[in-house]
């Protein structure tokens, strides 16, 4: 299979519409219809299915796209390091993280790394666990930092992965929050109020499932979802919707005095983040520093939080 081929391919699933791909591929409409049309035929299989809003994946093309989606991930991996060996390109880190480590911690060892590393550059992705773990398995990044707990290696031998942070999740709240005060907070408290998820999806649902059952009461549904902490932290700061986030996450409006931890520690909110890389993408020296630097930041205050911790 042609290599630009394949690019077309996934371009256009990414896309989700053959005039967006043509488009950002900078090649005519009939030229990328023409070379999907090819790949078709060469694999005897209809990969996408056409209509007026846009394009779909079959089964044949959700099963091409993962690998698809590699060899590209490969491709670029390969052209940069050549360019980086010949004096004609600057090494290059490709990172996928969960944006609750990203905003602070995250972004804290990467402010190390350019300090001492000025000729590297440094590409970061958010996204959610799945979504990470999809990609690191297609060798899309050089490393992710996504959840640890549940993970085992033995299931998946094409992973490598370290454990660089154990943290408890927190339930958050505006500062003068009717909740923000009173020495105890109960389950039956929480309910009596709107949530607000980090994260599109069931990400958060388990772990407040954990929570509530003990008092024999059902979860709160997220009022809002979002993809972003910072959406999600701004609209717990300026409502009474609260939140479940790690301390660390909130720690400039802590020192603002704009959001507040409420007093629940349990260990159902605790959680463990790991650093991830497949055993068929070999680390760069860069790569590995940033792990280093990362790794370095999480052995201290945050490796492990005090289940005492008041914040």
């Amino acid at each position: 299979m042609d290599t630009r081929k394949l690019l077309h391919f996934t371009e256009t699933v990414d896309q989700g519409s053959i005039s967006k791909a043509a488009q950002s591929l900078r090649i005519s409409q009939p030229a990328l219809t023409k070379s999907l049309r090819l790949l078709e035929k060469e694999l005897e299989v209809e990969l996408l299915v056409r209509s007026n809003s846009g394009v779909t994946m079959t089964e044949f093309g959700r099963s091409l796209y993962a690998h698809a989606r590699a060899v590209t991930a490969e491709m670029e991996h390969a052209r940069a390091e050549i360019r980086q060996l010949s004096g004609n390109g600057k090494a290059h880190v490709k990172i996928g993280v969960l944006p609750s480590i990203s905003g602070n911690l995250f972004a804290r060892a990467i402010a190390q790394v350019i300090k001492f590393l000025p000729d590297v550059e440094i590409r970061v992705y958010e996204g959610v666990h799945s979504e990470l773990m999809s990609a690191i398995r297609r060798r899309e990044y050089d490393f992710v930092i996504a959840m640890a707990d549940g993970f085992e290696p033995d299931t998946d031998p094409t992973l490598r992965y370290r454990i660089v942070l154990r943290d408890q999740l927190r339930i958050i709240a505006r500062a003068g929050h009717p909740l923000d005060g009173p020495d105890t907070v109960t389950c039956a408290d929480l309910i009596k109020f709107p949530w607000v998820h980090p994260v599109v999806g069931t990400a958060h649902r388990p772990i407040l499932g954990l929570l509530f059952k003990e008092s024999g009461i059902e979860p709160p549904r997220a009022q809002v979802e979002c993809a972003s902490v910072q959406f999600a932290k701004t609209v717990m700061a300026t409502s009474d919707a609260l939140g479940l986030m790690p301390a660390h996450t909130i720690e400039p409006e802590m020192n603002a005095g704009t959001l507040r931890c409420l007093p629940i520690i349990s260990e159902h909110l605790e959680r463990t983040v790991g650093l991830y890389y497949s055993v068929h993408r070999p680390l760069t020296p860069a790569a590995k520093t940033v792990m280093r630097e990362i790794e370095r930041l999480c052995d201290g205050s945050l490796r492990i939080i005090d289940p005492n911790q008041r914040c």
